[in-house]
This record gives C-alpha cells, sequence and structure tokens, in this order.
C-alpha cells in the first residue's frame, strides 16, 4: 500500500524519517534484501537531483545521466525521472551518486548533522572535496558551513 505525498512547503526540513516509509523491496534489488549492518544509512529523498552510476544501466543509456527523485521506495530505492529522456527508472542508492549545482545553486543536505536542511552552495574547496554552504531556513537560518561533496545534493 502506497500512502499519499502531502505538499510541503520549500522552507520546511526534510524528515527522512516521516517522508522514507517501508514498504516492499523492488524486485530488482532482491540482493539486497536481507541488510547487513554497516550498510549507509538512507540518505535520497524526493526532489533532489543524483546520477546514475551504475554500469547494469548502461546498455539503456542511463549510466552517468542525471534524474530527479519522485519517490523512494524501502528506503533504498529511488524511482527517478531522467532530466534527458523523461523515462522513469528504480534505482538502488547505492548507484547513484549525489550532485553538486553550480555556485549559488540550492541544495538539500542529504547527509551529516545538517541533514534535511535546504541551504545555497556558496563555493567549494576542491583540494578537500569539500563545498561551503550557507542554511536557508530553520534554526540554522544563516549558518555557514563546510561539508563533504556526497552530504548535499541539488534541488530538482
Amino acid at each position: 500500500e502506497e500512502e499519499e505525498e502531502e505538499e510541503i512547503p520549500s522552507d520546511a526540513p526534510v524528515n527522512h524519517k516521516e517522508r522514507l516509509g517501508s514498504t516492499a523491496v523492488h524486485e530488482a534489488d532482491r540482493s539486497s534484501d536481507v541488510r547487513m549492518q554497516g550498510v549507509p544509512r538512507p540518505w535520497i529523498c524526493p526532489g533532489i537531483v543524483v546520477k546514475v552510476v551504475s554500469k547494469s544501466l548502461k546498455e539503456l543509456g542511463y549510466y552517468k545521466k542525471k534524474g530527479k527523485i519522485l519517490k523512494v521506495i524501502d528506503s533504498y530505492i529511488a524511482e527517478i525521472e531522467m532530466l534527458d529522456s523523461g523515462d522513469i527508472v528504480r534505482v538502488d542508492q547505492q548507484e547513484l551518486e549525489t550532485v553538486i549545482p553550480q555556485v549559488g545553486g540550492k541544495v538539500l543536505l542529504v547527509k551529516g548533522s545538517m541533514m534535511g536542511y535546504r541551504a545555497e552552495l556558496q563555493g567549494l574547496e576542491t583540494d578537500k572535496y569539500k563545498a561551503k554552504v550557507c542554511v536557508l531556513h530553520g534554526d540554522l537560518a544563516g549558518k555557514e558551513a563546510l561539508v563533504e561533496y556526497e552530504d548535499l545534493s541539488k534541488l530538482a
């Protein structure tokens, strides 16, 4: 059973625990039905742009292509609308990468202590693989931070 998604104001922090439901694992992901300890926490969520790095999807033309996450299934499977073709595909988070926008672009912090906050990308420290962001809302509004590249992803 799927729940209807509620409208969330664009300035509201994303609560991953509430947003990511627990439903059946997609057929293509049966190999990861039993998740071991040490598996990364779920970071995917609707509304962010990700890059597909699944070599198994290379034949279909999705490898290294970007898409927008429409919904999340079982916390680890993203239903993605591909930006170039409009195709809808389902991909495990292990086969996805975050996307860094241009400086000035809006991002969602998907990992770390500020997970769930929207921010603006202010700059990159390429030698350290870090991004400088400024939180846009909530109790941390105006806070600047240096975060790992993989801790943020472009907002669609």
